[in-house]
């Protein structure tokens, strides 16, 4: 995102407007950090502007990454998410998918939320260190397309400087790994210049007992229940 020197009048209106805080004043007029800055639209599309001084270029690769996760009205080429911006098949649609079976875990993390940002460096930091362990991404995470070695975590090296609004990673494992995992959450957070929040997800055993709660409880992990409720309106897409 750029702002016009030309046109801008140092009003000051658009600065509360910026999420990730990359809109100042420099000189009378306000100017954006384009370090910080992750391309997300919201300036341009919500602060009233007197002047309409904002001005959105075309992005190339690898700028254009910063939109694709940041910008929830832009897609992502050539890879499926649920409609524009980052948003891809999750663990919460599992009584569609049927993708994670009793005693499977599906961990998603998301990096930069809420309302900091994440260098794609740090995204990197946390996808190798679960993969050193053998966890990998499952195949249909949107940072896929950005993956350069699957068995190391790394990414493509040209992607790393840039920054995002937040990133969805999701790692399946079993009840069993959970212990290793959460130790994975502990070290990263220690070596990240961001925050992160995490989900853990996996099936209710009869009588709707979560059997990853007394696990989570054990280890120190403070846990607030959410449960996505299948009222047999949705037809599962797979069997097993």
């Amino acid at each position: 995102m750029e702002i016009s020197k030309e046109v801008c009048t140092g009003c000051g209106v658009c600065l509360p407007y910026c999420v990730v805080g990359a809109i100042a004043m420099d000189d009378g007029a306000a100017s954006i950090d384009l370090d910080g800055c992750v391309e997300c639209g919201s300036c341009i599309r919500n602060a009233p502007c007197p002047t309409q001084a904002f001005l959105q270029p075309r992005l190339q690769w690898p700028r254009a990454v910063r939109q694709w996760f940041s910008d929830n009205l832009v897609p992502m080429p050539d890879h499926a998410t649920m409609g524009a911006g980052r948003g891809v098949i999750e663990v919460k649609t599992n009584d569609r998918t049927n993708y994670y079976k009793p005693g499977e875990v599906g961990f998603f993390i998301e990096m930069g939320r809420p309302g900091v940002s994440s260098s794609l460096r740090d995204v990197e930091e946390m996808v190798r260190a679960f993969a050193q362990r053998g966890y990998q991404l499952v195949d249909y995470n949107s940072l896929a397309p950005l993956v350069a070695d699957w068995k190391t975590g790394k990414l493509k090296s040209e992607v790393l400087e840039e920054r995002v609004l937040s990133a969805t990673l999701e790692f399946r494992a079993t009840l069993a790994d959970v212990p290793e995992m959460i130790a994975v959450l502990r070290e990263v957070e220690r070596q990240v210049d961001t925050v992160f929040s995490v989900g853990v997800m996996c099936c209710a055993d009869p009588p709707y007992t979560i059997p990853i709660m007394p696990i989570l409880r054990d280890l120190g992990v403070p846990v607030r229940p959410n449960a996505k409720i299948n009222v047999g309106l949705g037809k599962p897409l797979a069997k097993g």
